[in-house]
């Protein structure tokens, strides 16, 4: 405790330091918003990802995989950012009111506290209100064209590799992926006609779930 009672720039990369710290954060945290603390409570989140470990549930019910978001009330969507025209894209979600998170270096993840028709018309006033995003579209159509990028990735590495892949099985991923992107698209209820268009996702080389 005396080593850490004067900060300075040495200690930055002790564990003890760094463990003091992340003691005095947990603690300031459950100060000002305990019922966050609660709310993530034995889940273990994953990097750039909207699904975590819950082991609260893993125990009750033996599925550890949960959805960080309870989609009942809330809508995910994605935006597209422009490289050189959306620095201010993310500061202009979280001045809109409205929750974010990166997903790569031009993808943002945001939360609509809404669902429905009334996610729709939010949807619709936050692209009026954030400059800089080439396009919007539902987060499981972005998921399902990033995994349909890995697998074009992986098909040209182990054809580069010198490998082959069964015609069948690569149409069944194919199928698989066209047939994800169009229930998302259906399901969402986002659409060019609700005030704003969805654009297919491209490939991102990203960390993000797939």
């Amino acid at each position: 405790a005396v080593r850490y009672s004067k900060q300075h720039d040495e200690l930055a990369h002790e564990a003890g330091f760094d463990s003091l710290l992340t003691a005095q954060l947990f603690a300031y945290l459950r100060a000002i918003a305990p019922a966050r603390v609660k709310e993530g409570a034995n889940r273990l989140f994953l990097y750039r990802s909207v699904e975590c470990l819950d082991l609260d549930r893993a125990v009750q019910s033996g599925h550890v995989g949960s959805s960080v978001f309870d989609l009942t009330r809330v809508t995910l969507l994605v935006a597209a950012v422009d490289p050189l025209d959306g620095n201010e894209a993310a500061r202009l979600i979280s001045v809109a009111g409205s929750q974010y998170k990166w997903m790569d270096a031009t993808h943002i993840l945001v939360v609509l506290r809404a669902s429905g028709g009334a996610a729709v018309r939010k949807a619709a006033e936050l692209a009026a209100k954030v400059h800089g995003v080439v396009s919007w579209m539902g987060f499981d159509e972005w998921r399902a064209a990033q995994v349909a990028c890995a697998g074009t990735s992986l098909r040209a590495q182990e054809y580069a590799n010198g490998s082959t892949i069964s015609e069948g099985g690569e149409g069944e991923q194919e199928e698989s992926a066209d047939g994800a992107s169009a229930a998302s698209s259906t399901g969402s209820g986002f659409s060019a006609a609700n005030g704003y268009s969805i654009a297919p996702a491209g490939c991102t080389h990203s960390n993000a779930d797939g």
